[in-house]
């Protein structure tokens, strides 16, 4: 009850003490004699009068101010490395290891709460110094760490040939968890000496992540992902400083002056001094490995918030398939990965030359055109523009040129326009950067051919693992969108690699087999033909809207006289009728449609070594292809190409998590704080707050999700998303402390709002987001915006509430609370990922619904031994 004793002498005294950082509910009669015997000292009066009180109040109050300043600060540098780390190491390793390492190093957080549990703030004896040494240390650990693991990539593929790759993962460990480590130290820190101002302090926390996490998008294009780094280095000198301003002047001159060579660094420079290399095994790193690759140069470095394109020359890179004869191009490559060319200009006459080729011009690029004449065409996933020219070769009237990647599309249309002779600005194409299935949902035009060659959206949302790596073009609902856009007599060419057993071909087969149900428009069979390239492990899926004609099979018969296509299906092939000789793949794909046409297409799927099923919006897992059974089936060994495809990343990021979070945080907790566990309904406190970080979570992922596709890119999704989640959050958070109403009841029914507009959501989002989807993309931010706002804001409450509650009555459990809350939140972006890709999307948003229901019901029934109000 002290804390709201304002109108005696003894109130004002109490009152001056918790504003100067402290707070006795939390520090006791000790702490407050030892620091009016300070004052006494400081002053030269043996009393502390009401004078002396005003201006211990005047001088406390512009620190009050600082404090928020440096909480500000220091969470967006916090927010703008967390998801420069993902984007950086996304470049250097492959993405099964990318997101095993950036999981665990958020287990910072949880670190850094066990630490304050051990040695608490109160014990520190000058909080604001400690503060500013805290953002000092996360500036240079961030800074330092990436320098050092910049320059040794680590061989995914390889990690158990040498115990030194071994050792350098464990060297990315520490290194990557030392600057959260210290961001949590000093905002654990800031809040729990200032629990009694939870609520401003966590909207300011929240506000600042926000602004964090909408600055690398606004920021990396500029600067680079070098430089952004540098950035958030310089935002975090800066909170140092505001924490340092009138108790250190060194610590202050020395974090202004650091703050400014920062941002001089990020601008000009940070390349040089900052330096990163890929894993060897990707295509950026063989070619410029100075032992195999001494010839070949980076001609250009391009970041965007989706990836780190370069622009790499070598006299070796040569393409005979596209023109028949041997052409130089230059290599694309999307985070050392995913690679596309840029092929040398061609003009008319080497064109009109290639068309005299029949081999040429019925290439493999070229399938889809076999039937076509001055066809409209679409091409997704454009990259370096081959498809183009082969569009072109073909005599496409109209070509529209869609990709993700803005800064392929910037090399090829102005940084090497000479090179490509303007390939994307001649008459007649048109180019456009966006996510390939959100612009044809958005198109109001048909086509006669839609192209995709080898298009992947490797930049998954909340993965970054190849097998998790939510992939929207090769959906059911994108199949039934094509076939939308498509003319009545119109193509639809997917290639994708093939394999002995197919994997990712057959699976487009299933989604369009699933989808041509849902549209009914006839047998499947009749209308989709699959021929493998001889010179390479591809095969190319053709699905024509209407049925295959006895024209088109002559056409493409005449085809298959010049060129030795492998044919794995066409209308009319069953299983009886398979030629001899032909190969293995063959027989699946038929044996699929034998099925498909015998009604037992469930049989096939349970029987087929992979996971082959149609995939879904709700479900889009394209490269999750192993069972798990399968998998984890101690007799199947995995072969090295196909371990970034399966489970065993995450798998093993689980177990790491759960033993380092027992480790770092379960540990000492249970050792020093162990009486925690002894308060009134302790057992409850923990479910509360665990269950707020797991539901927090799970809402979180899958409405990045659920939103991908109505923004049109997995960038704004991520960014809008975090961004309203946390600013809106803080609102919630600021506001839940002037409710006159008991904590716990406070709690509860901001819950209970939450579970509603979940209920809501889960049906309203659907049906808005497919009335907006026309909308300008302003537009659609704002709807967005708008619909994230309430269900964010209600978000916001419950954990600081909670926490205010402990403070009040059990201040020996504060330090549990952070924990579970902690670990749960870490747990939980792996398990929300499982159980969407057995679930989906909607079913992770249900079992949020329950986990809030959950902590509601936990935190009504808890013993409460005041009556405290949530009004501050």
């Amino acid at each position: 009850s002290s804390m709201f004793v304002t109108h005696t002498v003894r109130g004002a005294r109490i009152d001056s003490f918790r504003r100067n950082g402290y707070n006795p509910c939390l520090h006791g009669d000790r702490e407050h004699k030892a620091l009016r015997r300070d004052r006494r000292k400081s002053s030269g009066n043996e009393r502390v009068g009401v004078a002396e009180t005003r201006s211990v109040c005047e001088r406390t109050g512009k620190w009050r101010r600082m404090l928020y300043v440096g909480v500000f600060f220091i969470s967006v540098a916090t927010l703008l490395l967390e998801v420069l780390h993902a984007r950086i190491l996304a470049f250097m390793l492959w993405p099964s290891l990318v997101y095993v390492v950036v999981t665990f190093a958020m287990l910072g957080f949880g670190v850094s709460g066990a630490a304050l549990s051990v040695y608490p703030p109160m014990r520190w004896s000058k909080p604001r110094k400690t503060f500013s040494v805290l953002s000092l240390a996360f500036s240079i650990s961030a800074l330092v760490g990436i320098m050092i693991i910049g320059r040794i990539p680590i061989p995914t593929f390889h990690l158990t040939d040498k115990l030194s790759y071994l050792v350098a993962l464990v060297g990315y460990y520490v290194l990557l968890t030392l600057p959260y480590f210290f961001s949590g130290l000093c905002i654990g820190g800031v809040f729990t000496l200032h629990a009694h101002r939870i609520n401003k302090l966590y909207f300011t926390n929240l506000v600042g992540s926000a602004i964090g996490c909408v600055l690398l998008v606004i920021v990396i294009a500029g600067v680079g992902g070098e430089g952004t780094l540098f950035l958030a280095a310089a935002v975090g000198l800066v909170a140092a400083c505001a924490f340092a301003l009138g108790r250190s002047g060194a610590l202050t001159a020395a974090s202004s002056l650091l703050a400014a060579l920062s941002l001089v660094c990020a601008v000009v420079g940070a390349d040089k001094i900052v330096v990163l290399r890929c894993d060897a095994d990707k295509e950026l790193g063989r070619l410029t490995h100075p032992k195999i690759g001494p010839e070949s140069a980076i001609e250009y470095t391009g970041w965007s918030p989706i990836s780190r394109t370069d622009v790499v020359s070598s006299p070796t890179l040569v393409d005979t398939a596209l023109l028949g004869k041997a052409w130089p191009y230059k290599m694309v490559t999307t985070d050392g990965t995913a690679w596309t060319p840029i092929m040398k200009g061609v003009n008319e006459e080497e064109l009109e030359s290639a068309r005299s080729d029949l081999q040429v011009y019925n290439g493999f690029r070229m399938l889809g055109y076999i039937t076509k004449h001055r066809p409209e065409t679409l091409i997704i996933g454009s990259g370096g523009g081959p498809d183009v020219i082969a569009a072109r070769m073909r005599g496409a009237r109209h070509i529209t040129a869609v990709d993700i990647n803005p800064v392929a599309i910037r090399a090829v249309k102005e940084v090497f326009s000479e090179y490509a002779l303007d390939l994307y600005s001649q008459h007649g194409i048109d180019v456009h950067v966006a996510e390939g299935r959100s612009f044809v949902s958005r198109s109001t035009s048909k086509y006669d051919v839609i192209h995709m060659t080898g298009v992947d959206t490797l930049t998954a949302l909340a993965s970054g693992c190849y097998v998790a790596a939510e992939n929207y073009l090769y959906t059911v609902e994108a199949m039934m969108e094509y076939l939308k856009h498509l003319k009545d007599d119109g193509i639809l060419a997917i290639t994708r690699p093939s394999f002995p057993v197919p994997r990712e071909t057959i699976k487009v087969c299933t989604a369009m087999i699933e989808a041509f149900g849902r549209l009914k428009l006839g047998d499947a069979s009749e209308h989709i033909m699959i021929l493998g390239d001889p010179g390479s492990d591809w095969a190319a899926f053709l699905c024509k809207k209407s049925p295959l004609t006895t024209d088109d099979l002559k056409a493409y018969g005449a085809v298959l006289e010049r060129i030795p296509y492998r044919v794995y299906y066409r209308p009319g092939m069953t299983l009886g009728t398979i030629p001899k000789g032909s190969s293995g793949r063959t027989h699946y794909f038929v044996g699929l449609f034998d099925a498909y046409r015998e009604d037992r297409l469930e049989e096939f799927y349970r029987d087929y070594p992979y996971d082959i099923g149609p995939i879904t919006d709700d479900r889009p897992f394209f490269f999750k292809i192993h069972k798990g059974r399968e998998f984890l089936h101690p007799t199947r060994p995995v072969p090295k190409h196909e371990r970034r495809f399966g489970l065993i990343p995450l798998l093993m990021l689980l177990f790491q998590t759960v033993a380092m979070s027992a480790l770092l945080i379960v540990l000492p907790l249970a050792k020093f704080h162990r009486e925690g566990l002894h308060v009134p309904s302790g057992h409850k406190f923990l479910a509360y707050f665990a269950a707020l970080g797991l539901g927090f979570m799970f809402i979180e992922l899958a409405l990045m999700q659920k939103l991908s596709l109505f923004l049109g890119h997995p960038t704004y999704s991520i960014s809008i998303v975090l961004f309203s989640l946390l600013l809106f959050s803080g609102l919630g958070s600021l506001t839940a402390g002037r409710f006159r109403v008991s904590l716990r009841v406070l709690a509860s029914t901001s819950i209970a709002v939450v579970v509603a507009l979940m209920l809501l959501y889960t049906r309203a989002l659907p049906v808005v987001t497919g009335a907006a989807l026309g909308l300008p993309l302003t537009l659609r931010i704002l709807v967005a915006v708008g619909m994230l706002a309430p269900l964010a804001f209600c978000m916001g409450m419950p954990f600081p509430t909670g926490l205010r509650l402990l403070t009040s009555e059990h201040q020996r459990f504060v330090p549990w609370a952070w924990g579970a809350n902690g670990v749960a939140s870490v747990l939980g972006s792996v398990l929300s990922i499982l159980l969407s890709m057995s679930y989906g999307f909607s079913a992770v948003l249900y079992v949020a619904i329950v986990i809030y229901a959950i902590a509601a019901l936990t935190i009504l029934t808890v013993r409460a031994r005041t009556t405290a109000t949530a009004l501050n």
